[in-house]
Formats: C-alpha cells, structure tokens, sequence
C-alpha cells in the first residue's frame, strides 16, 4: 500500500470511499488529475476505523481537501423486512451516526457537493482487480470500501 502524503498526490485526484458502520471501512484510490479509468488507480489508503476513531474524518478531509474529487459512501436504509428490521431492535445505528459525521465534515471543509451516496448493491458489481488484493487485506469492510471506489470509478470514467 502506498504512503498516502502530500507528495505522492499532488496530480492526483483521490477517491475516498467508506463503507459505515460500527466498524467502518476506509479506502482512498487515487488517479491521475485529469484522468478516470478503471486500468489506472492506485490504493493509496485502505483500512479500518474502528468506532472509538470515527472523527478521523475531520484530520483527513482537512489535509487532503483540495484533491478530494469524490466521497463516495453506502447509504444506508433500514427496509421493511423482518429479518433486518427485528435486528435493530435497541440498535445505535453506527452506519447512520458514521454517515451524519462524514457530512458534517464534509459540509465544514467545502466538500459537501463531492458526496456521492451508492446503494449496498452497487459495489457488487464492482470486481477487485488482482493487484489490489494485498493492499486492501483481508477486512471484509476495506473491501467494500474499495468496490464502492472502483463502482464510482467504473461508472465516472474518462477516455484515454
């Protein structure tokens, strides 16, 4: 995994993208300024933040801002299910309470409009090319992360 510092971004544009949770999974890729393509990205970050960490978001959005070209998130909808709904019972909603703290500090370092909200199936459709297996580890949520940045990537790309 590549040291994300402000050398190695600089003609970069980074893609963060989060998959919220108790344990939320974290992945930034970054492509070249003018360029968005499946074939050409980077795994600059990919880890977990653990619930005790979920304001490191303030720190991230705060040094990286200016290349930030996209947040892309999991939205989150509780469904009329009864499976799922009778598994929230007395549940915090960590995803909810994880999103709301991502759009504040969105909203506080100018990114707001740089938000992009996907739904849970989405990032399925998005494979995890050979050469990012081992900089996103074996983290179920770093993965999901990871496909939603490359969904995002997959369906914003540009021409080489």
């Amino acid at each position: 995994m590549a040291d994300l510092n402000r050398e190695s971004v600089t003609k970069m544009s980074l893609i963060v993208a989060i998959d919220p949770g108790k344990t939320t999974g974290f992945c930034v890729i970054g492509c070249p300024a003018d360029v968005m393509h499946p074939d050409i990205y980077d795994v600059f970050q990919a880890s977990e933040v653990e619930w005790k960490n979920r304001f490191f978001f303030h720190a991230f959005f705060a040094l990286h801002r200016i290349e930030i070209r996209a947040i892309v998130i999991e939205r989150f909808k509780l469904f009329r299910n009864p499976k799922t709904m009778e598994a929230q019972i007395n549940s915090e909603f960590p995803s909810v309470r994880v999103i709301g703290i991502v759009e504040a500090y969105a909203e506080l370092f100018d990114l707001g409009n740089k938000i992009v909200f996907q739904e849970p199936n989405d990032r399925r459709s998005a494979q995890i090319p050979r050469i990012h297996w081992k900089a996103l580890g074996t983290s179920d949520h770093v993965r999901d992360a990871y496909r939603h940045a490359r969904y995002y990537v997959l369906t914003h790309r540009t021409k080489v």
